[in-house]
C-alpha cells in the first residue's frame, strides 16, 4: 500500500515500530524465562530482524531490534536447529543488501552452520521489505531462503 492508501501513517514506519515492539516483548519474556526452548519465537525474532535490517545502520532503534533478535536466536540455536538456519539467513541478507556485519554482531554469526536439508531451504516468503532486487509483499515475486543461503560462500554447511 502507498502512504496515500494507508492514511495518515507511513506504512514503512509502522512496520518498523511493530518489529521493535515485538522484539521488546520477546526481550521482556527472555528476562523472565528461557527462550532457548521456545521454538515459536524463531519466526517472530527472524521476521523482526529482517524488517529491521534495512534501516539498522541509520536508526539506532532498528539496530537495537536487530541485535536483540540475533541474541535471542543465538541462545535458541543450542537446542533448536531452526534458529541456526534463521541466523544463516540473516547473515546472507546482510551480504545480499551489501551491508557490513558490525563487529559487535559477528559473534552471532561466527559459529553458524546450517544444514543443506534444513527447513529453511524449503521456506518460501517475501523478505527484506523495501529492497529493489528482492521480492516484495504483494508483488508476486517470492524469495526462497534457499536463494539466500546458497549465496553464502564462506559459511560452513553440514551434510
Amino acid at each position: 500500500m502507498t502512504k496515500e492508501q494507508f492514511g495518515r501513517f507511513d506504512p514503512r514506519e509502522r512496520c518498523y515500530t511493530h518489529a521493535a515492539s515485538l522484539m521488546s516483548a520477546i526481550w521482556t519474556f527472555r528476562a523472565f524465562a528461557h527462550v532457548r526452548f521456545e521454538y515459536w519465537l524463531n519466526h517472530a525474532a527472524g521476521t523482526a530482524a529482517y524488517i529491521a535490517l534495512r534501516q539498522a545502520e541509520d536508526v539506532p532503534t532498528q539496530m537495537d531490534t536487530l541485535i536483540r533478535a540475533c541474541q535471542c536466536l543465538h541462545e535458541m540455536r543450542v537446542s533448536l536447529p531452526l534458529a541456526t538456519d534463521v541466523l544463516s539467513g540473516i547473515r546472507a541478507a546482510f551480504k545480499r543488501c551489501k551491508l557490513q556485519v558490525p563487529v559487535y554482531m559477528r559473534k552471532y554469526f561466527d559459529t553458524v552452520q546450517h544444514r543443506k536439508d534444513g527447513l529453511m531451504h524449503h521456506t518460501k516468503t517475501a523478505l527484506l521489505p523495501g529492497s529493489a532486487d528482492v521480492g516484495r509483499i504483494g508483488s508476486g515475486v517470492d524469495l526462497h531462503f534457499r536463494d539466500l543461503l546458497d549465496e553464502l560462500d564462506n559459511l560452513g554447511i553440514l551434510d
